[in-house]
């Protein structure tokens, strides 16, 4: 920061104003053969394999889109024009796009729209298309504060392009945009925004695309702040928006490239996390998509995974933790200037943008907007019901029930933790001895095999399977009455809760827990258990904070807590319900107040709640099993996957 005798600031206040949940069925009927397992990992592993079933060589399609500068009339003129994804393929991958204008071209953006735009029967201009044989085309204005958005659904950024940009370019089989009927993107939406009256350069982007799928998918999340004006002659003036970024905090994702947009009083945009500065920029250099650097902050790190990149080109990128609050921060300087600037799309107004190219396992495109984050382009599940087994693991007999799956271990998606109980079953008194077989067993997806086997003699009866953000492994020992937490390798204990083999209802025991949350500030919350019906707080060094006692709870056998929304979910088992609770953190990162039941949902119509999942995108989802009566002797019955949804809605305001 610049030291500065006149200085305003702005900030997004944000007040939450409702939260509803929402429950909807998106998988129905699968045969139970045997038993249910804890994890659900292979649902979050499901969407890729869709995308990955095409074929491993595929011919490159170029394409073009182009604006004529001949149908431009005005300054400041905005025009879109569309085209749906080529091919017939459920998903294609763009891998490069290279820009084609002048300096007369301020700016040009492909959306990637849901269906194809009907805003463009508004402000219509018809053309000629060489490119098409002659057929005639459309071009239609489409400038955002004159209520003509580029996509009338959902939409999303796949690339962005300023004035002395080049083009952006990345390794096929390594990254790549992915559009098409299973990402949701079925239609591109060029817009160009011409500077002069009468511009001689048309605005065009060739794009490269492919049916191969990429290792990862590359999409953009925007953070904007459209809801400012700058005092005049001032020299210093911040204006800020943030979102939590929902996800899998053990899982985080990388930041492939980044751009920042301003206007003529823009001096530096940045991006921080937990107050440490990811990246910045000067919007006052070409607005291009920059790959981080070691310059870029402390969290700009060098990728030399072995098996990710063997041999090959080590990259330097950022890693961003999901879960976790991002903060995007733009300076500017009126100093000499005796208006007040407001916000707009001209070159007279002021912006406030951050593009941010994030690399996953699976797409991300959003929008953090007024301190809340949207997801612009939903993955969209092929079928009604696509609950099948892909794949059957078993490592020469050695892998028994199934306690606990998480994929996404040590930060590589294709690596899945299997926590399994071995030769041992459960039973209704507690075992005594220890496992003496390795229960840990790490499977490669890529590999199809087995890379790593661990944790013989540790335990009594593996139930739940937890990873934190820092990669730490915590596991409950129903018949221990034990909560352990181990490093990120498995190798070492770093904490016990519990009395080992004492059952007990105070604060110093459980009884038969279940499994543990973690926030990715330290808490714990543990489900406890098969004869308490209690979740048990602690704080990040391990010390007992508060108990809250749930009033009827029939073992609560899964939890799982949702760092953005500050709710923990538990499921009530053998009730059939879904408890909801406030753990809300305070500004210091910790809950306050302790916990308390904020409502609970029936989903006995389906069966009994057996498991709770956070997926990728920080959704929530139970497994439910309608169980037959004889399931003891004769497990069989009905699975059922419901996606639990919460949603608050925020408004904010912004103050100087």
């Amino acid at each position: 920061m610049r030291p500065s005798n006149t200085r305003a600031r702005l900030k997004t206040a944000c007040v939450v104003m409702l939260a509803v949940v929402l429950v909807s069925i998106v998988f129905l009927r699968v045969d139970l053969a045997t038993k249910v397992p804890t994890g659900l990992a292979a649902f979050n592993a499901a969407q890729k394999d869709n995308l990955k079933d095409l074929p491993p060589a595929a011919p490159i399609i170029h394409t073009e889109m182009s604006i004529p500068s001949s149908l431009v009339s005005s300054e400041d003129t905005y025009l879109c024009r569309s085209m749906a994804v080529p091919g017939s393929s459920e998903a294609k991958a763009i891998f490069t796009f290279e820009p084609i204008a002048n300096e007369e071209v301020h700016h040009m953006i492909v959306f990637g729209c849901s269906s194809d735009p009907t805003g463009k029967e508004a402000g219509v201009r018809k053309f000629i298309d060489a490119g098409k044989g002659g057929e005639p085309d459309d071009v239609w204005a489409c400038k955002y504060s004159d209520f003509q958005p580029p996509c009338d659904g959902k939409s999303s950024i796949v690339y962005a392009w300023a004035n002395g940009a080049g083009p952006l370019e990345m390794n096929p089989e390594d990254a790549g945009v992915v559009v098409g009927n299973l990402t949701g993107i079925t239609h591109l939406v060029l817009q160009a925004h011409f500077l002069p009256a009468q511009p001689q350069s048309n605005a065009s982007v060739h794009m490269h695309i492919t049916e191969r799928m990429p290792t990862n998918f590359l999409s953009t999340v925007i953070f904007a702040n459209n809801a400012f004006e700058l005092p005049p002659d001032t020299e210093e003036t911040d204006v800020e928006t943030s979102c939590c970024m929902p996800g899998m905090p053990a899982v985080p994702t990388d930041l492939f490239a980044y751009r920042v947009h301003s206007h003529a009083f823009g001096e530096n945009i940045s991006l921080s996390v937990d107050e440490e500065v990811i990246v910045h920029g000067d919007p006052q250099l070409p607005h291009i998509f920059n790959r981080p650097s070691d310059s870029d902050g402390a969290s700009a790190i060098v990728a030399a995974d072995d098996a990710d990149n063997e041999g090959g080109d080590v990259e330097v990128f950022a890693e961003l933790p999901m879960g976790s609050t991002w903060n995007v921060m733009c300076e500017y300087n009126t100093l000499g200037h005796n208006l007040t600037v407001p916000v707009g799309e001209g070159h007279l107004n002021e912006m406030c943008n951050m593009y941010l190219m994030l690399s996953s396992h699976v797409p991300r495109f959003g929008n953090c907007a007024w301190g809340y984050y949207f997801r612009s382009i939903v993955y969209a599940l092929p079928g009604t019901s696509v609950a099948k087994v892909v794949k059957v693991i078993d490592d020469r007999g050695v892998m028994g029930q199934v306690a606990g799956i998480h994929l996404g271990f040590q930060g590589k998606h294709h690596l899945m933790l299997i926590f399994h109980r071995a030769d041992r079953d459960m039973e209704l008194y507690d075992h005594r001895d220890l496992i003496g077989d390795d229960v840990f067993m790490v499977y490669d997806t890529v590999k199809d095999e087995v890379v790593r086997t661990f944790g013989a003699n540790m335990f009594k009866l593996p139930h739940g399977l937890t990873i934190d953000v820092h990669g730490n492994i915590w596991v409950t020992d129903t018949d221990s009455q034990m909560v352990f937490k181990l490093d990120s390798s498995g190798e070492r204990v770093l904490r016990t809760m519990g009395t080992d083999s004492e059952r007990g209802w105070d604060t110093e025991h459980f009884c038969r827990p279940t499994e543990v949350a973690v926030s990715n500030s330290g808490e714990a919350f543990i489900s406890d258990g098969y004869c308490n019906g209690r979740v048990m707080q602690y704080d990040k060094d391990g010390n007992f904070t508060s108990v809250l006692n749930m009033r009827g709870a029939i073992v609560p056998h899964s939890i799982v807590y949702s760092e953005c929304q500050g709710l923990l979910y538990v499921a009530d088992r053998e009730n059939s319900l879904i408890r909801v609770i406030s753990a809300v953190k305070d500004m210091t990162g910790f809950v306050r107040d302790g916990m308390a039941e904020s409502f609970t949902f029936s989903v006995a119509e389906y069966g009994l709640v057996y498991s709770l999942t956070v997926d990728e995108y920080g959704d929530v989802f139970a497994l439910l099993w309608d169980r037959n009566e004889d399931w003891m002797e004769n497990p069989q019955g009905k699975v059922f996957l419901m996606h639990v949804q919460s949603t608050a809605m925020q408004l904010s305001m912004s103050k100087v």
